[in-house]
């Protein structure tokens, strides 16, 4: 096992023993019990455990009728590995996995096993049940500890179909964990296994007699980790395909969706067959790859010849985050089974959209797009294809690093209205005007003001270090100054406090501090911008876009070392991620009801409200000038 096991979750010791196909057949009263894909590969095993050490896990014995149409059996289950204590299994569960013919009680639980412990969500299967029965073992064991070397039994009493012998899939599922068996001092990381997630597959039609036909899987699963996109998703039907595919991540989370394609590579008769979708989590194991969860669902194969229905293009969505990058498009016919093949004969491609300053986005041949203007500024092309009769959108995003929506709520002295006043100045990029001269493509809140900034292409994420650059348009207004070998500058400054939210519903303030004793060579600690910490307002700005989306002075408006601005941490308020940035204005001494106290309680003086120049209408308080991502992924890859 890794080393360190004992200090991690419960969701990097779950584990899988094997996945078998059973065929009970109650005319002679025997099982048959075969590894799924006939040995080849059992991908439900992690690398402890090789194939053939768990030949001999499962075994049936002891059959005898109950009634008419129920069977007691015994199951018995081995240890895979013997003589190692820190391969010791807890939770150890027998999962049944019945076919969609069974009946259902409440339409939700499968009466396939008559005497289950419980039911788990862990396999899933759609459309026929969301509870899958099982049976515990080792339960007669102190915290159900399956002891390396053990084999442990249990009696199932099972359900027979009308008609014919009984076919299912099982699993052993179980927790590993080394001694000490619980952590004591957090419940939270014992020895039981948690259920890992909710998973969601959809087929999109049939597989038919069209050459090419091909079936679209969609797999969508929730991660309480939230690290999903890291996961591995396997879809096998090992009737169909010569070898297990591995689908493609959409981007999509919450839930996590990944999708592929499956084909008649065997070129089999028409039937419904097996298709077993199984996630493997490599953030938690990436030394053994092992199983997290499996769903079990169907795919049918037919010899019907569909009308075509219409083409589409995959992928539907794409983010384009830099000038040169570029995302590969495919067109598919689709037909009215819902199946769909490649549109080998040419497309003719559009791209429609423009960034903000109306230069075209995107270049587009044979299905690749391609970022053509500057990563400073965003915007969404559509993407049309045209095949024949029918016509096929799709999106790309160009994303940029900047804040792209403002609402404000304007405090004492300002409205909305004047050149300093309009919201829409405080999204985009920054206009820095340098130390001397502050820009003035500005929102000016008045005291008290509030605004809201929203990412809607792009997140800010916690990427280490600086994450958010808060730009407002601070000046030297002094000549600098030495003392203890450092420089200071007196700035007239104007602050805001800054919060920050995932959704726009769970605000976090950044911690604040104004440190009214602050004593350097400028003659009032509101003259120094190293008086204030965790407020925004206090430092010049260099970093700007010009008109023509061009840098000026070649800055980068999201390095923090050379872009001027206040720079924040997500660490400071736990986040991993934000996608809204509030900033609420200090206020003035002048409206109390506005004036700002800081985390020790200290009232908050600037350079602005302690100025008469600060009182000027439509020009008081913090200026918004631009908020930029330091660090910052496409929004669909967190939403």
């Amino acid at each position: 096992m890794p080393d360190g096991i004992n200090s991690v979750s419960d969701a990097e010791r779950h584990y899988s023993w094997g996945i078998w196909d059973v065929i009970l057949n109650p005319d002679d009263l025997t099982v048959t019990a075969i590894p799924h894909r006939a040995g080849d590969a059992h991908w439900n095993v992690t690398s402890l455990i090789d194939p053939d050490n768990c030949a001999g896990c499962l075994t049936f014995s002891d059959l005898e009728f109950i009634d008419s149409d129920s069977i007691k059996i015994t199951v018995s289950i081995s240890h895979p590995y013997s003589g190692n204590p820190a391969l010791n299994g807890f939770d150890v569960k027998g999962v049944v996995l019945g076919p969609p013919a069974l009946t259902m009680k409440s339409g939700t639980v499968s009466t396939l096993v008559e005497n289950p412990d419980g039911f788990t969500h862990r396999w899933a299967f759609e459309p026929w049940a969301n509870i899958n029965p099982y049976i515990d073992f080792a339960v007669e064991s102190e915290d159900r500890k399956f002891a390396s070397g053990e084999t442990h039994s249990r009696d199932f009493i099972i359900q027979l179909p009308e008609v014919g012998p009984l076919q299912f899939i099982y699993i052993i599922d179980a927790c590993w964990l080394p001694p000490p068996q619980v952590d004591p001092g957090n419940p939270y990381l014992s020895n039981h296994c948690n259920e890992a997630y909710d998973v969601d597959v959809k087929v999109s039609g049939n597989i038919n007699a069209i050459a090419g036909s091909m079936a679209e899987i969609t797999v969508e699963f929730s991660d309480w980790q939230s690290d999903g996109n890291a996961a591995v998703v396997i879809c096998d039907a090992p009737a169909l395909l010569n070898n297990p595919i591995e689908l493609t991540h959409t981007g999509k989370a919450n839930p996590y969706s990944f999708t592929g394609f499956i084909n008649n590579e065997k070129n089999v008769s028409s039937g419904t067959y097996d298709l077993l979708v199984n996630i493997h989590d490599t953030i938690n194991n990436p030394e053994n790859n092992s199983l997290t969860t499996s769903a079990l669902t169907s795919i049918t194969v037919t010899s019907e010849t569909p009308a075509l229905s219409g083409i589409e293009i995959h992928p539907d969505t794409v983010s384009l985050s830099d000038l040169g990058s570029n995302a590969q498009f495919t067109v598919y016919k689709k037909y009215s089974d819902g199946s769909k093949t490649i549109c080998a004969d040419n497309a003719d491609w559009f791209v429609t959209g423009t960034d903000l300053n109306g230069n075209n986005l995107t270049e587009i041949s044979a299905g690749t797009i391609t970022r053509a203007t500057s990563k400073w500024w965003g915007g969404i092309a559509v993407v049309e294809a045209q095949w024949s009769t029918y016509t096929a959108f799709a999106t790309a995003i160009c994303d940029d690093p900047f804040a792209d929506t403002c609402e404000v709520i304007f405090g004492e002295l300002n409205e909305e209205g004047s050149d300093y006043t309009l919201p829409s100045s405080f999204a985009g990029p920054p206009n820095g005007a340098g130390g001397g001269s502050g820009g003035l493509k500005v929102c000016s809140l008045g005291y008290g003001g509030i605004a809201t900034l929203e990412f809607t292409d792009n997140v800010a994420m916690n990427g280490g270090g600086i994450d958010l650059l808060i730009f407002e348009n601070p000046m030297i207004v002094g000549a600098p100054c030495e003392t203890g070998g450092q420089t200071y500058l007196t700035i007239w400054n104007e602050n805001a406090a800054v919060e920050v939210s995932m959704d726009g519903v769970e605000w976090h303030r950044f911690p604040t501090d104004y440190n009214p004793d602050n004593q350097t060579c400028v003659a009032n600690p509101w003259m120094d911008p190293s008086s204030y910490s965790g407020l925004a307002g206090n430092y010049p700005v260099y970093a700007g876009v010009d008109d023509t989306g061009v840098l000026k002075n070649g800055i980068d408006p999201t390095d923090p070392v050379t872009a001027g601005g206040d720079g924040f941490d997500l660490d400071d308020v736990g986040l991993p991620w934000c996608r809204y940035v509030r900033i609420i204005d200090c206020g003035d001494p002048d409206w109390p009801s506005t004036h700002m106290l800081d985390d020790d309680g200290d009232a908050i003086y600037n350079y602005g409200n302690m100025s008469p120049l600060g009182s000027t209408e439509n020009m008081a308080g913090f200026d918004g000038d631009s908020i930029a991502a330091c660090h910052s992924e496409p929004i669909n890859t967190v939403l």
